[in-house]
């Protein structure tokens, strides 16, 4: 029997699932979106700030206003808290708050199954 074939057996009974990463959605319906362009989403430690913009490229309006927008933002730590606020953007080029700064509450990560 060659080695290799030993290791490849040992690789094999070790799988094991990965656990989903983190992430914070965020889900918005805008009341008018007359001469709205499109929207930035700003994320924050503190409550007071300072923001950052956390999107690279502007969420555009939709021609469903109804369906609402929806903004995932992976790149959080589970168990902190974070600050958001949405601002719109007018078709001008104008920026406008849309919502007040909302908290936001990582969940944990999952303990593992004990057994097998």
């Amino acid at each position: 029997m060659k080695p290799g074939w030993i290791l490849l057996a040992a690789l094999a009974g070790h799988a094991v699932a990965a656990e989903p990463a983190p992430e914070s959605t965020l889900r918005w319906k805008a009341r008018d979106e007359t001469g709205t362009y499109g929207y930035l989403i700003y994320r924050s430690d503190a409550e007071a700030g300072p923001f950052r913009r956390i999107n690279a490229r502007i969420v555009p309006k939709q021609s469903n206003p109804d369906a609402g927008y929806v903004y995932v933002d992976r790149d959080v730590t589970p168990g902190r808290t974070y600050y958001y606020r949405i601002d719109g953007v007018s078709e001008a080029g104008v920026k406008k708050p849309l919502s007040p700064v909302l908290p936001k509450t990582i969940g944990s990560k999952r303990t593992p199954a004990k057994g097998r």
